[in-house]
């Protein structure tokens, strides 16, 4: 029974401290759209978009779950 318990500890320990490494971390989201272009007023204001969900309602919230915060990763279409 002691040999048990020691060990269901030792599991919730290691996945306590995978957790909490995981959440230093940072995520990257990728914002793929045209930039350049006959689209490019489309694809502008998308960004400006993503740019707002990212920093004003996740990263100014203390991030999601997972991480501490988002980094927005740009690529364009052409």
């Amino acid at each position: 029974m002691k040999v048990k318990s020691i060990i269901l500890a030792s599991a919730a320990f290691a996945t306590l401290s995978v957790f909490s490494a995981q959440a230093a971390e940072t995520i990257k989201i990728a914002f793929v759209d045209p930039l350049s272009g006959p689209f490019a007023s489309t694809g502008s204001s998308g960004l400006q978009q993503f740019r707002y969900a990212v920093d004003e309602l996740v990263n100014k919230k203390g991030g999601v779950l997972v991480a501490e915060c988002l980094k927005l990763s740009l690529m364009t279409i052409k």
